[in-house]
């Protein structure tokens, strides 16, 4: 009679948490529904905490029907849009097949997951049927790829220069020391044309962020790193090791990054057909000469004596980022405190 009774209560006690289980999991979808899902019908708040999930006809009205392109990634085009008198950038992906699904998949997985003020805000997305949409917040100023050149209309005095370094490195250094104790990022294409600003009334930068997270990967902290069977992106930015072999780690990044401050710095293009060896060598043979003022381009010539300082810390900085062994090259932190010298 006691064996009996024992296996009553424990069949009892097992209907209870599994119909407590049921409860507790139909409420969270119900409640999950209602902070995601946005009817027609319904007032669009952006800037909430969560991203939220748009219709199709919803941000295609909001881009005029995708009429007024902004960019390319790897995998969409990014569109100028409006919602509720406020503008946002939504991207498009190019195809519906299964690849596509799947860099949608991984990118929004990603953009969930970080939140820092270097890095371009998800406000919400787009995944039903064939279509694949994400809205972002938009940034005044473009990509920096029409600010930095020496060919760009508006070129930007060093303090700007100085700036988007300083924004790129603290948004890197989220992304591989600040998510995780288990994993982080890599971001994997970061360039001139994915790195966003905000410009105030007198053209001063006011924000810096990183965007499109189309091919980034999380990296799992306890590896030194990993292998990519597909190479995406501009190899003028790429890591050797990664361009070569695909092997992939935050200091891929790192190398990119050290590419781009040289760009930032010289105001000339890596980029000289799909290769930066040209610029890179031209680098070298100019800082053998440790000329700063030869490297640097601004459109004030009268530079204090900090500027040099601050433009000559960041060649440096760059110069190390570029070594060809990975495990020579700085991490973001090492970076993050040598910036915080000057």
């Amino acid at each position: 009679a006691g064996w009996a009774t024992m296996i009553r209560v424990i069949i009892a006690s097992c209907i209870s948490i599994v119909l407590v289980t049921g409860i507790m999991l139909l409420l969270g979808y119900l409640f999950r529904g209602r902070m995601f899902c946005v009817t027609p019908r319904q007032s669009i708040q952006l800037g909430s905490l969560a991203p939220m999930q748009f219709s199709a006809s919803q941000l295609r009205d909001a881009t005029n029907n995708f009429t007024d392109p902004l960019g390319n990634g790897a995998f969409g085009t990014v569109y100028k849009g409006t919602i509720e008198g406020k503008e946002v950038a939504v991207k498009k992906l190019h195809s519906k097949d299964g690849v596509i699904g799947e860099a949608f998949a991984s990118e929004a997985r990603i953009l969930m997951a970080i939140k820092h003020k270097n890095l371009v805000k998800l406000l919400g997305y787009c995944n039903r049927g064939d279509d694949r949409l994400l809205c972002f917040e938009y940034l005044s100023g473009g990509s920096i790829d029409k600010l930095i050149y020496k060919k760009s209309g508006d070129v930007l005095d060093w303090s700007g220069r100085y700036k988007i370094v300083q924004g790129i490195c603290s948004g890197l250094h989220y992304l591989h020391h600040e998510l995780d104790q288990e994993q982080n990022i890599v971001h994997l294409d970061l360039k001139a044309n994915n790195v966003l600003v905000s410009r105030g009334e007198g053209g001063d930068i006011t924000s810096v962020k990183i965007a499109d997270f189309g091919i980034s990967k999380f990296f799992r902290m306890d590896l030194t790193h990993s292998y990519m069977e597909q190479i995406i992106g501009p190899k003028a930015y790429m890591a050797p090791e990664y361009l070569g072999k695909g092997r992939i780690s935050p200091k891929a990044d790192i190398y990119s990054f050290g590419v781009l401050i040289l760009e930032i710095v010289t105001g000339q293009c890596a980029k000289v057909d799909d290769s930066s060896d040209d610029f890179i060598t031209w680098v070298h043979g100019e800082w053998s000469k440790r000329d700063v003022r030869a490297l640097i381009y601004v459109h004030d010539e009268s530079l204090s004596s900090d500027c040099i300082v601050q433009a000559q810390n960041c060649i440096e900085i760059a110069m190390d980022c570029i070594q060809e062994d990975p495990n020579s090259r700085p991490d973001a932190e090492m970076i993050r405190q040598r910036l915080l010298r000057v």
